[in-house]
């Protein structure tokens, strides 16, 4: 993903550059006015977006409908998405995302030979676009397929494209096509556990399993360091870079263990850990180092031998180049891949040089794998297949079996063989279910969700025990012994995408139980077994938003969860995932935000507020008598910051200025230095804790160049977001909205019946504020709102200083714009048929992500006469107590008939144009007032 990003981030850089260039070349700069013109009036001509998993918030791509994108992302996040139940987004998020994605989009998906069910899920998605009675979107607008691969099984009855002859000739990529790279096979004797074994789960059999697991890794390491020694090679052309490529995640720690404590200097200094299970800000500073060294289009070999240890994640688009290559036996496709790490540019090859490699399987799966919970009986006839083709020197103790991986000669064998016949050698796809109106029907009430709720995680992946992921996140202001505050802490600072750690759902379960399954592996569709239910697992936090964050189970944690834990569980070091470690993991938190604005230019208009906190488990390494001031001055802070009267930040001045000289991250460094000149709010720990929390935004004296998609405060969901920014007048408000909502749904092409709706709906949204207590709660006084001329849709108080408290009779989860739906229908709309009216009526009610299909059940206990007057001096006047929840309402009928009528997507489609209308407008109001924050920021 990271090189695929920057690939693509480069492209996006020249159509920008294009615009601003008189010079360009003449194609781009007419490829980048055409983009330009689809774009919407505050956005580029082009943008990069990367999609990670791990928290819930408003991805800013999905702010903006028209803007041409290029997402890079997972099958995980894309697929989810598409499927109304997006792994990292709020419920009040999924129908815009899958309303954005389902059209005007296409989907390449890379190494397609790993995603094969979920490729099959696309094209279910494709038919039923098609069963719309009424979609806003031409046929010709869905979604679109393509797939890439280097191993396709078969052309699948599709348009292939393949390498013309003239093309093999090229100068740059012949030599990666005739290189020659021999593979020795070489097995591990090791004893058979039996199926009666397995079955009696006996200490023998787990014995046995430990010592063939042992008795493997000890031979990888063997044939790495004897690769490393070159053999007979010149010293000049000795190995400097050894792959080492195995199955599974334990194994690949295994290996990197036994290489680090072999006694020789050389290994244990020289030794990386690649796995797909680490944290993105420690992989960043992994890769800071090391990428110069291993990298394919380096300029020189590295001056002493290093070893590479990874899991499959190399398999994928690793641009990462191996002088010698040891890999535990696998499919044939993956062995493929792997060895396209090897000589990958084919260098090696153009100078003569060797590419020494070697195959290592144990004996009892050589016969027989059917218990292999990664690739099954496919590592056996993989095995035996390359023996049947390999090329046999000496006897005895001196037989030496090879075969050539290099990609024109492996390619000439497999010819000779009829592709059935190869089929048991490969991975194979996994089996698709099969995706019925039924599913779609239920994925499509997104709030509240209903029960049972299908996973969609077997439509994009497979069977119902593949491990999908969970993002782990860890922190060290949780006390293991105090948990019923978690909730509260964790929303202090809200977990970031940098800071969190994928890790199959089954194994977190397994983790928060003490059961340490070790199948971990960076492939899909891997069969694994459930820990028991009756162990006692460990609590988290589950983070779902500000909204729904709560305490959960093991058995409660679900396939795309953000789930928060504490340090002392450990889990985790420098390399990632560690199941069995038990030292406190490092908290990354206030770096990876810290990081994030420091990535922001000088002139943003708009960035996160800098969080720090200041929490005894968080300050510097100190010595005794340092410390001892450190938590006095702690102390005091906390205390102070509690008193209504108090004022905190001369004592937190005092504590940053002690903490300063121990800081040694520069980017923590400047965060404290810039935060000593202002005065910022301050937020304490819940009672008990000694702790703070400082929130400012802040323009910091460094700059660091984190990708765009890294970018993005949480943004307000609910009537939070009226006290945002400065005050707007209600009457402007609707009105940008609406003109913003007609302009978006011309740049998408639709025609004049759906500009016009969602024009309307656009000017009727927020209607419901009139209710004279909200206006009481966004002036902050009953007496100013009588006295206003006109009602307010945005607050210009201060988010920090508002009182959740103190809601002057407006109940408390009450929603306003199933106001606005009753005042909507009370209007006279003459030009209005029935059909634009219901659709009005819905995409007005659901602009705040509830109502699909049920609005939320919040009586008002004593409700009040909400009027609008119309231009021509007509009173509308209704109830603030809507009713719309009451199944007789007919609430759920409208929304079944909308769903009927606009289909699953189309329906998704319309209402992400007024609610990224909403948002548009809402960051323009801001921006009106934008100078003079940036100026008191900087």
């Amino acid at each position: 993903m990271d090189e695929a990003t920057d690939h693509a981030r480069r492209v996006v850089h020249a159509v920008w550059d294009a615009l601003e260039n008189p010079h360009a070349a003449p194609v781009l700069k007419a490829v980048a006015e055409r983009l330009r013109m689809l774009a919407s009036e505050y956005g580029k001509a082009l943008r990069i977006v990367r999609l990670r998993g791990g928290v819930y918030r408003d991805d800013g791509w999905a702010s903006d409908p028209l803007t041409p994108t290029i997402l890079v992302s997972t099958v995980d996040q894309i697929g989810s998405r598409l499927l109304f139940r997006g792994y990292g987004v709020s419920r009040r998020n999924l129908p815009v995302h899958a309303g954005l994605l389902a059209f005007d989009t296409k989907i390449i998906v890379d190494e397609a030979h790993l995603s094969t069910v979920f490729t099959e899920t696309l094209d279910h998605v494709r038919q039923y676009q098609m069963l719309a009675k009424d979609s806003p979107l031409t046929p010709e607008r869905r979604l679109r397929v393509v797939r890439m691969s280097a191993t396709v099984p078969g052309d699948q009855g599709k348009r292939t494209f393949v390498l013309s002859p003239r093309e093999r000739e090229d100068p740059r990529l012949r030599p990666r096509l005739e290189a020659c790279k021999e593979a020795d096979l070489s097995e591990v004797k090791v004893n058979v556990v039996t199926k009666k074994m397995r079955q009696e789960q006996s200490d023998k059999a787990r014995e046995q399993e430990e010592r063939n697991r042992e008795a493997l890794v000890t031979k990888i390491v063997d044939e790495a360091r004897r690769l490393a020694d070159g053999g007979n090679e010149a010293p000049e052309q000795q190995p400097r870079v050894i792959g080492v490529v195995v199955n599974r995640v334990a194994t690949a720690r295994r290996v990197y263990e036994s290489l680090r404590n072999s006694g020789d200097p050389s290994c244990g200094e020289n030794s990386l850990l690649l796995t797909g299970r680490v944290r993105s800000f420690d992989r960043d500073r992994l890769i800071e180092s090391w990428l110069p060294k291993i990298r394919a289009d380096r300029d020189q070999s590295p001056e002493e031998t290093c070893f590479v240890v990874a899991t499959q994640t190399v398999e994928v688009g690793a641009n990462l180049d191996f002088d010698a290559l040891v890999t535990e036996v696998a499919p044939l496709d993956a062995l493929r891949q792997r060895f396209g790490r090897l000589d990958r540019l084919g260098r090696k090859h153009a100078r003569g040089a060797s590419t020494p490699a070697s195959i290592v399987v144990r004996t009892d799966q050589a016969k027989s794998s059917e218990n292999d919970p990664v690739y099954g009986s496919a590592v056996s006839e993989t095995w035996k297949w390359l023996k049947s083709i390999a090329s046999t020197e000496g006897r005895g103790a001196t037989k030496r079996r090879t075969v050539d991986f290099g990609i024109n000669q492996l390619d000439e064998r497999i010819s000779e063989y009829p592709p059935e016949n190869m089929a048991e050698v490969l991975k194979g796809p996994q089996e698709s279910p099969l995706l019925f109106p039924a599913h779609l029907d239920a994925w499509v009430q997104t709030n509240p969700r209903p029960e049972p709720d299908p996973d969609v995680a077997p439509f994009l992946h497979g069977r119902q025990d593949t491990p999908a992921d969970v993002q782990l996140v860890w922190r060290a202001d949780l006390d293991p012994e105090r948990s019923s505050n978690w909730p509260e802490i964790v929303s202090l600072m809200p977990p970031r995408s940098r800071e969190a750690l994928p890790v199959p759902v089954y194994e977190v379960r397994a983790w928060l139980k003490r059961v340490i399954t070790a199948e971990v592996a960076d492939v899909e569709g891997v069969r694994v077994e459930a820990p028991g239910k009756d162990a006692k697992g460990r609590q988290v936090v589950r983070w779902r938003g500000r909204d729904d964050t709560r305490i959960v189970g093991s058995e409660d944690v679900r396939p795309g969860d953000t789930i928060i834990v504490p340090t002392k569980y450990g889990g985790c070091d420098t390399f990632g995932w560690s199941p069995m470690s038990t030292e406190p993991v490092n908290d990354v938190a206030d770096q990876c935000l810290v990081q994030l604005v420091a990535s922001y230019p000088t002139d943003a208009f708009r960035r996160p507020k800098l969080r720090l906190r200041l929490h005894p488990e968080l300050l510097p390494q100190t010595n005794e008598s340092t410390h001892a001031r450190l938590r006095v001055l702690l102390s005091a802070a906390a205390t102070t910051a509690r008193s209504d009267d108090g004022d905190a930040w001369p004592v937190i001045r005092r504590l940053l200025e002690a903490i300063a000289p121990h800081v040694t991250d520069r980017y923590l460094e400047s965060a404290i230095k810039t935060l000593l000149n202002l005065e910022c709010p301050v937020e304490a720990y819940p009672d008990g804790i000694e702790g703070v929390v400082i929130a400012k935004s802040v323009v910091l004296d460094v700059e660091l160049p984190l990708p765009d998609e890294e970018r993005g405060e949480d943004e307000p969901e609910d009537d939070e977001a009226s006290f945002t920014g400065r005050p707007v007048l209600l009457v402007d408000h609707l009105g940008n909205v609406g003109s913003i909502a007609e302009q978006f749904a011309s740049g998408a092409g639709l025609d004049e019946e759906w500009i016009r709706a969602l024009g309307l709906a656009g000017r009727w949204h927020d209607e419901g504020k009139r209710d004279m207590r909200f206006q009481a709660w966004l002036h902050g006084s009953e007496l100013k709102a009588l006295a206003a001329s006109e009602p307010l849709a945005k607050s210009g108080r201060d988010i920090t200083q508002w009182k959740p408290s103190t809601l002057f009779g407006y109940p408390r989860g009450a929603r306003h714009e199933f106001v606005s739906v009753r005042l909507y229908e009370q209007a006279d709309h003459p030009s209005t048929d029935a059909q634009t009216f219901n659709l009005v009526k819905f995409l007005i009610g659901t602009h705040h992500g509830f109502g699909r299909p049920f609005p939320p059940v919040e009586y008002d206990t004593s409700p009040i006469e909400v009027e609008r007057i119309q231009q021509e001096g007509r009173e509308l006047v209704v109830s603030s107590d809507h009713q719309l929840y009451r199944l007789g309402s007919g609430w759920v009928d409208l929304f079944w008939e909308m769903v009927r009528r606009y289909g699953w997507w189309g329906l998704a489609y319309l209402e992400a144009l007024l609610v990224t209308s909403d948002r548009m407008a809402s960051a323009r109001e801001r921006s009106t007032d934008a100078a003079a924050e940036k100026e008191s920021a900087t």
